[in-house]
């Protein structure tokens, strides 16, 4: 099925499947058995078929607001726009998803480089840091994400004791 989204045909459309935006090719709104309404965008890259799901119909989006048919074309053509620069969405968000946290990297530092380079003792430090400061506060942050500003506040955050501060941020 084929018409422009509005309010009107999304909050009029109840039928399981795609519904395809007829102005913008590739902008549509899948509606699952049990009634759920997502917006979506299908997109070539290369030689390969993507999917990108925008968000569910009127739940809150990122950055403030609901998803609307409007505000879901407005990203739509973002998205289109970036694609058309070379850029893949989907596999940004996939390649975002695998990316590893502190507290997984953690891990393979110390197994690669600290193990191998430095003293047991200096390792056995590290550890201790790492499980008792560092990845309780730091661990859950995606290594890509981590700021200066979040290293700067952890730092600060240990200002009773300067010594350990030091210690945690070499």
């Amino acid at each position: 099925m084929q018409s422009k989204l509005t309010k009107r045909t999304v909050d009029a459309a109840n039928e399981p499947g795609t519904v395809w935006d007829s102005e913008l090719p590739g902008f549509g709104l899948r509606i699952s058995k049990g009634g759920a309404k997502t917006y979506v965008l299908k997109y070539r890259m290369h030689t390969r078929q993507c999917w990108y799901t925008l968000g569910r119909h009127g739940h809150p989006k990122a950055g403030g607001g609901v998803w609307t048919p409007q505000t879901a074309r407005d990203e739509a053509v973002s998205l289109l726009g970036r694609v058309k620069d070379g850029v893949d969405p989907a596999g940004e968000r996939a390649a975002d998803r695998k990316s590893e946290t502190v507290d997984e990297f953690h891990k393979r530092y110390l197994s690669d480089h600290a193990e191998a380079h430095n003293k047991a003792s200096s390792v056995k430090e590290t550890k201790r840091l790492l499980k008792k400061h560092i990845i309780p506060e730091l661990g859950h942050i995606k290594v890509k994400d981590l700021s200066r500003s979040d290293v700067v506040k952890f730092h600060l955050s240990l200002k009773a004791t300067p010594y350990l501060a030091n210690r945690c941020l070499a």
